[in-house]
C-alpha cells in the first residue's frame, strides 16, 4: 500500500512548503516505480517473445497492449538538406516577428539539486 501525501495535507489550505514537500515525495516515488516498471515490462517482453503471453491481454479488469515502438526514419541527404533550410527559415520568421509564439499548458518541473541546499 502506498502513502498518499495528500492524506496528510489539504492542498487548498497547505503552505507552499508542504506542497513542495509533497511534490518531492511524489517525484521520488515516480523514480522508484519507473525502475520497477522498466524491469517488469522487460520481463513481459521476454514472455511475449517466448509465446507465453499475447500482444493484447486482458487481466484483472485491465487491457495490456504491446506496442513495438514508434517508427522513425533515416532520410537521405537531399531531405535533410531541405529540413535544414526549413529550420533556417523558421529561425528567420521568429527573429523577424513573422512567427506567432504560443505557450503550452503550464507545469512545474521537479529535479533534485546536486548539492543539498534548502531554503525553508
Amino acid at each position: 500500500m502506498t502513502c498518499d501525501p495528500l492524506d496528510f495535507i489539504d492542498p487548498n489550505k497547505a503552505t507552499p512548503e508542504a506542497l513542495l514537500d509533497a511534490l518531492i515525495h511524489i517525484t521520488h516515488q515516480l523514480k522508484h516505480y519507473s525502475g520497477w516498471k522498466e524491469r517488469i515490462t522487460s520481463s513481459l517482453n521476454t514472455h511475449l517473445e517466448l509465446g507465453r503471453i499475447e500482444a493484447i491481454t486482458d487481466f484483472d479488469g485491465f487491457r495490456f497492449s504491446f506496442n513495438p515502438g514508434r517508427k522513425s526514419y533515416d532520410y537521405p541527404d537531399s531531405v535533410t538538406a531541405l529540413e535544414a533550410q526549413l529550420m533556417e527559415a523558421k529561425e528567420v520568421a521568429v527573429s523577424t516577428g513573422a512567427a506567432i509564439a504560443r505557450l503550452g499548458k503550464p507545469f512545474w518541473s521537479v529535479r533534485e539539486l546536486s548539492t543539498a541546499s534548502t531554503s525553508h
